[in-house]
């Protein structure tokens, strides 16, 4: 009884579509002009890797922090583009970090990124993100980026994002403050 019941509803929803689908059928006269419907092109889905260093990090007057001077950390960044037209994309990236410091290294934190790319004139993109931490900041970023190598398939960007975060933290290496940070991101593109 109820496999009856479902295949009723698919029956009459798909019924209740195709009637709002069709339309009446009128012969067109050599006078009447027609129009081309409007096609939508395919979005082109790509995706990259890359390595991020954070350079140094501006926090509420505090000493700026400098990457390599203490501590080191890298991230590894990975993303997905939906690009619909030559000047415009949205984008997901997520980036886990890891931070070697007093001779341990651990996953300091995953950033969840994502946003939309504008490309601009001679192969430079201009993408404003959202900025998500599992380590409780959050924020927004502005990223420059310039593709230096392009080939059919693939591409290498050199890419400066500042981030910019706030928010309280399980990290206690980091205070609640606004912090301003400079990074490069090394990108391979396919």
């Amino acid at each position: 009884m109820r496999f009856l019941s479902v295949l009723s509803i698919l029956f009459l929803t798909n019924l209740s579509i195709s009637a709002q689908t069709t339309t009446p059928t009128t012969p067109s006269s050599p006078t009447t002009p027609t129009s081309a419907p409007v096609v939508q092109p395919d979005a082109k889905v790509s995706s990259y890797i890359g390595i991020v260093h954070p350079l140094v990090t501006f926090q509420g007057g505090k000493k700026p922090a400098i990457n390599f001077d203490g501590f080191y950390q890298v991230g590894v960044s990975t993303a997905v583009i939906v690009k619909r037209s030559p000047k415009f994309a949205y984008n997901f990236e997520i980036i886990p970090f890891v931070r070697r410091q007093n001779g341990t290294a651990r996953l300091a934190n995953v950033l969840f990124h994502p946003g939309v790319t504008f490309f601009l004139k001679n192969n430079y993109s201009f993408t404003s993100r959202i900025g998500l931490e599992t380590n409780g900041r959050f924020g927004f970023s502005t990223v420059f980026g310039k593709t230096v190598w392009k080939g059919k398939f693939n591409n290498f960007s050199v890419v400066v994002p500042i981030l910019f975060r706030f928010g309280s933290t399980t990290n206690p290496l980091v205070n609640d403050k606004a912090s301003a940070t400079l990074a490069l991101n090394l990108t391979y593109g396919f």
